[in-house]
């Protein structure tokens, strides 16, 4: 099976053992089924582990940001692929012709619905958490590698979040940011004011820089009349 358009080479090998380390656990696990039942589940065993390895790939092209992979991508793509890889593993190793019919998708679903609810998937979800945070980071310039703070247009950054989440209020990115809205109209003055790399600084851009709401962000609600 393909991977996704453009996916980095050289994250392949990764995912490719995967492929290869199943199969190897498939011929020898399938030699003491008895049946088609049997056998289900070491075909399931097999898709889980690609799929997972497919996942942190993913996970490792949005951190090193790799052209056209971010998280939205990762949604938009995995699905169709998971699809596919189960499929083809299902016709291949237990038999099933395609259909793409109504029992095929409901077992394509609960598979899916196992892993997503699995230590795997959590671990995935860290990671990619994670990664998201690093490309914002270099993306908006806030740390480089060498951890010098690069200058970003504050206002520019705070109408790209505001292009997210049109409703938030400035409150709330406060709160999330745990700085107070003092310290918000500041930062908004410029480095002048509120130097790049401070606290406040680097609070605010990461809230913005994080694509997530304030709720998201920090789960603790905001007091009434904290300002």
């Amino acid at each position: 099976m393909n991977y996704p358009h453009a996916f980095p080479d050289r994250l392949k090998p990764s995912v490719d053992i995967a492929f290869a380390e199943s199969e190897r656990e498939f011929a020898r696990s399938y030699r003491t089924a008895m049946s088609r039942d049997d056998g289900e589940p070491l075909v399931k065993a097999f898709v889980r582990r690609v799929y997972v390895a497919f996942a942190h790939a993913v996970c490792k092209a949005i951190s090193d940001g790799e052209q056209g992979w971010d998280a939205e991508r990762f949604r938009r793509e995995s699905d169709p692929w998971f699809w596919d890889l189960f499929r083809t593993t299902y016709s291949r190793k237990a038999g099933w012709s395609y259909r793409a019919g109504d029992d095929d998708f409901r077992s394509w679903q609960k598979l899916k619905s196992e892993i997503e609810t699995s230590n795997d998937w959590i671990a995935i979800q860290s990671e990619l958490d994670a990664a998201i945070k690093h490309s914002a980071a270099e993306k908006f310039g806030a740390v480089s590698g060498s951890r010098i703070v690069t200058p970003i247009d504050r206002m520019a950054l705070w109408k790209d979040y505001r292009r997210l989440f049109p409703r938030v209020k400035v409150l709330d990115v406060c709160w999330a940011a745990a700085q107070h809205y003092s310290e918000w109209k500041r930062w908004l003055r410029g480095p002048a004011v509120v130097k790049d790399g401070s606290r406040p600084d680097m609070a605010f851009r990461a809230i913005l820089a994080s694509a997530k709401s304030p709720s998201e962000y920090r789960k603790q609600p905001r007091p009434s009349g904290w300002k």
